[in-house]
């Protein structure tokens, strides 16, 4: 069986940092103290 690398965090509030451009889309969500929840990963 394999084991979630991943956390269950529950906010309330939070910023979604929404890069797009031609080929790519990035989304970075972070609390409001700017430590990284979500994003980052690559994309295959």
């Amino acid at each position: 069986m394999f084991r979630s690398i991943y956390e269950k965090v529950q906010i309330s509030l939070g910023v979604a940092y929404v890069y797009a451009s031609f080929n790519d889309t990035f989304v970075h969500v972070t609390d409001l103290l700017d430590k990284q929840l979500s994003g980052g990963a690559p994309a295959a």
